[in-house]
């Protein structure tokens, strides 16, 4: 599956349970209207994003992902059904939302006290020649080309809630291969 984000000028297509992000191939004409030159072969991207689930479950116990069962396509939503979650997009004039659904805990889960949980977390693969920056909060990652200071694409606005709805404190932490989300506090 391939698509097109005009607000964001990203290029993006769906494969293999992973999401491959790239500068947008398409022009705006003068008149603010889309325009491709069918005639030009496409030019190689400057880059190239690839993210993909590699594994979720609680500190210590973090079990691989399963592949996709399926792709699942409907209108401007794209969803990766796995044995026991589902990741989604969604492609809006805000960007790509990406997001996870999780019917009921993953096996394993452990308290570190009698009223916190060990936090949940969802390991993400990810490939890319442009260079990550974490934001202090733990709520954004910037990415910039090599020797770049501007951002080129920005992974942020993490959200989290839990089955009735409330919201939970969450982040992102970034290592030499994964990319985390976790919630800070999961209750009981």
């Amino acid at each position: 599956y391939r698509g097109y984000n005009p607000a964001q000028n990203l290029d993006f297509t769906f494969a293999d349970g992973s999401l491959i992000l790239a500068p947008g191939q398409i022009a705006a004409d003068p008149d603010g209207k889309t325009a491709v030159d069918a005639a030009a072969p496409p030019e190689p991207p400057l880059w190239q994003w690839r993210l993909s689930l590699s594994g979720y479950g609680y500190r210590g116990s973090v079990a691989p992902a399963a592949p996709p069962v399926k792709t699942v396509a409907d209108a401007n939503r794209i969803e990766y059904p796995r044995s026991n979650l589902t990741e989604w997009y969604l492609n809006s004039k805000l960007g790509l939302e990406h997001g996870f659904t999780l019917p009921a805990p993953p096996d394993g889960r452990k308290l570190e006290s009698e009223e916190t949980a060990v936090p949940l977390i969802l390991e993400l693969a990810l490939t890319t020649d442009l260079v990550p920056q974490l934001s202090q909060d733990g709520q954004t990652l910037d990415f910039t080309l090599p020797g770049g200071n501007v951002s080129v694409l920005r992974y942020t606005d993490l959200f989290v809630t839990d089955a009735a709805g409330n919201q939970l404190p969450a982040s992102l932490s970034l290592s030499l291969s994964l990319s985390q989300i976790s919630d800070r506090k999961s209750t009981r």
